[in-house]
Order: structure tokens, then sequence, then C-alpha cells
């Protein structure tokens, strides 16, 4: 494929990437949201991704040709960069945004590690309901393993639960 043309496709998917995050209203990252090998710096928003792309798209124009590995490899990273910002912004938003001040923070955190407690009862009772049924000796190890992990889990977030709980009622 040409080169010239190869830059022009980039350049408006980085347009129409450009403008859906601005319908978007530029969503805010509050967590980390990509691979550090898809984009090495993290950023505040999606638009600070999409810069990183733009700066490959830069890089692009110092290419004399587009049969050079160094081009190839970048078009491919490009194209990943530009997939998952599309995946972003199609995926509906089910992230919940941190509250801005530290109270209601805790009190987020709270309430969604015991959702996490609460399904990881849930997969435990299961496991063992698993457990009573299992007819070879592989599957009890199996499913005696699945259980072991989940009350290491389970406990694990239970520790969190006591720490958020504390810091909630520290802070009113």
């Amino acid at each position: 494929m040409n080169r010239d043309k190869i830059i022009r496709q980039f350049a408006m998917l980085i347009a129409q990437l450009k403008q859906k995050i601005a319908q978007a209203g530029d969503p805010a990252c509050r967590e980390k949201r990509f691979d550090n090998t898809l984009f090495p710096v993290s950023g505040p928003t999606l638009t600070s991704y999409l810069q990183q792309t733009e700066q490959s798209l830069e890089k692009l124009h110092q290419f004399e040709s587009a049969s050079s590995p160094a081009f190839l490899w970048l078009t491919e990273q490009m194209t990943a960069q530009c997939q998952a910002l599309q995946r972003e912004l199609s995926t509906p938003v089910r992230r919940r945004t941190v509250p801005a001040d530290t109270a209601s923070h805790w009190q987020h955190l709270y309430q969604q590690q015991l959702g996490y407690e609460a399904r990881l009862n849930e997969m435990l009772l299961q496991h063992e309901q698993q457990l009573t049924t299992a007819v070879t000796l592989q599957q009890q190890q199996e499913i005696g393993e699945k259980i072991r992990i989940l009350e290491q889990r389970l406990a694990r977030c239970r520790l969190a639960l006591k720490e958020s709980h504390w810091q909630t009622t520290l802070r009113n």
C-alpha cells in the first residue's frame, strides 16, 4: 500500500476519533484504561491518549517507504491504539466516577466492596454445591482448589472492607 494513502487513512481515522471523543464529552480517565505497551503514558482524558496516536502519525511522515519494518510496526501499533479507543468509546459507561471528596470516595468504595463480597459468597456457595455432586476425585480436587482460591479472595475482600469501613467512619 502507498505510504501517503496509509497516512491519509490514519489522519481521517484520528479525526473521526477526535470528533467522537468530543461528542462523548472527553471522558475523564480516573483509572488505568489501556495497557502500557499500547499507550506508554497514562492520561487524564481520552484526548490525551489520542494525542499519543497523533504523535505516532507525525512519526509516520518521517519514513520514506511503507515497506520499512519500523513503518509497518508503527502502523500496527497505531491500528491497535485506534481500535482500543473505538472500543472504549463504544463501551457503555459502566465505570462509576469516583466522587471528588474523600468521605464519599471511601463510602463508594465500601459499597462496591460489599457487592464484591456478596458475589464471592455466591460463587463460593455454588462451588460447594458442585463439590457435593462431583463424581470423580479429579473433579473434587479441581473444585476444592477453586474453593480454596475463592476463600482467599474473600478473606482479602473482607480485609479491604474493614479498611474502607474504618476510613468511612474516620472521615464522617
